[in-house]
């Protein structure tokens, strides 16, 4: 009879444990579809891809002027030379 009694309350510690962690992730869950963590995270996000973005184009012009400078370069060195 004692076994019983002890597993009846293993089983009742186990189910109000689960039914513990289930509301624990449906709060979890709430909070990631609160507006203002929709919004931190999409503003995060968009900081992040323009800093990115802001680099890619910095990196990309300073290649642009060097090809450009070269061509300038090249087209004053041919001006300058008389040729044959």
């Amino acid at each position: 009879m004692e076994d019983l009694r002890l597993e009846k309350e293993r089983v009742r510690f186990e189910i109000v444990k689960a039914e513990a962690d289930l509301h624990t992730g449906y709060r979890n869950i709430l909070h990631a579809f609160t507006f203002q963590n929709i919004a931190s995270t999409v503003i995060n996000e968009l900081s992040s891809s323009s800093s990115v973005l802001h680099k890619a184009f910095s990196f990309g012009k300073s290649i642009l002027a060097s090809r450009k400078k070269k061509k300038q370069e090249k087209a004053k060195k041919a001006a300058g030379d008389p040729g044959l």
